[in-house]
């Protein structure tokens, strides 16, 4: 199932063939319903009988069942997520991951990321017991907000990507497990006015063979190899991911793509959405804007982003969560 989030919490889940592929450059189809005061907050996926974990701006866990989340058509703007989970009023779901029983019994590390360059490695088994009304997840200090988690077992390299095209990449083994409720420790130096869009945890053969896929908030995108990224240590300002222009804009989503991944999803802020070929995405150098990927009508941006696999069995299906969490637009 694809599942949509909006901005003032919104949900729905619809079938995953319900967008049909598009050429490179198109406006797409209208995606969901919203008010202008509204937007699309980000997209990801699940099967049906998966946990669903949400991990809310303020820091906080809640967790329901997939097959909770009420099904709706392509244009319905979904259901209040209030009536889903006891999430408070002032609360915004940033992260969602997505677990199935098995995954749930393994063990291994959240590992979190705040948009001002804060991470967190915590087990997972201190996140077993989730009440009604949520717990902590991690403790946030000033305006600082909590935008992804990913799983990892305890031996990857962690990936930040910044609004301003810069990125680090730093073993997992340099952030100490500490508690449900601590707070982290410095990821990244960000700098005036520059903020995390995207984190992930990579493999060491991730490193070698896959890439960094960019998606700039005027619809231009692009693919790097991760091979031109080199592990440094955490807490540096990392280096260019992508060239920022007035043309491209401020890099919106950020994910890890192979030849696993058949096709973006790309939603704007009004809900328009628009699904093409991986391949219609140019694999470029380091330091480069990218290709045209998706246009607009008049004050409209890109808002989210999902990759889909290539079809299984006949079936096509999202990539993982790892690959789809995003906070949402300012």
């Amino acid at each position: 199932m694809v599942i949509s989030v909006t901005k003032t919490n919104y949900i729905k889940r619809v079938a995953r063939d319900t967008y049909r592929a598009q050429g490179r450059g198109g406006k797409g189809v209208i995606g969901m319903g919203t008010k202008d005061e509204d937007e699309v907050s980000f997209l990801f996926s699940a099967k049906t009988h998966d946990t669903i974990y949400f991990f809310t701006d303020k820091g906080k866990l809640y967790r329901a069942s997939v097959y909770e989340i009420p099904v709706a058509n392509r244009q319905a703007k979904g259901t209040a997520m209030v009536n889903l989970i006891q999430i408070g009023s002032d609360e915004k779901v940033t992260a969602v991951l997505t677990m199935n029983k098995l995954e749930e019994t393994k063990g291994g590390y959240f590992i979190m990321g705040t948009l001002d360059g804060t991470v967190k490695k915590t087990e997972i088994s201190a996140y077993n017991n989730v009440r009604k009304n949520g717990i902590i997840a991690i403790s946030l200090n000033g305006t600082n907000r909590l935008g992804w988690v990913r799983v990892s077992g305890g031996e990857h390299n962690v990936l930040l990507v910044t609004a301003k095209a810069q990125a680090i990449l730093f073993k997992e083994s340099d952030i100490r497990s500490t508690g449900r409720s601590a707070a982290g420790v410095r990821g990244m130096k960000l700098r005036p006015d520059d903020k995390i869009v995207a984190m992930d945890v990579l493999s060491v053969e991730q490193l070698a063979k896959d890439q960094m896929l960019v998606v700039f908030e005027n619809g231009f995108g692009k693919r790097s190899p991760l091979s031109h990224f080199d592990i440094q240590g955490r807490g540096g300002m990392g280096i260019k991911a992508g060239a920022i222009t007035t043309k491209g804009g401020g890099i919106v989503y950020a994910a890890i793509v192979n030849d696993t991944h058949a096709e973006l999803l790309m939603i704007s802020k009004s809900g328009t959405v628009l699904k093409l070929a991986m391949e219609s995405v140019k694999s470029l150098g380091r330091v480069t804007q990218g290709v045209t990927l998706m246009r607009f009508g008049k004050d409209d941006k890109v808002a989210s982003a999902a990759l889909l696999l290539k079809a299984v069995d006949g079936e096509e299906v999202i990539g993982s969560s790892m690959d789809e969490l995003e906070a949402p637009t300012e």
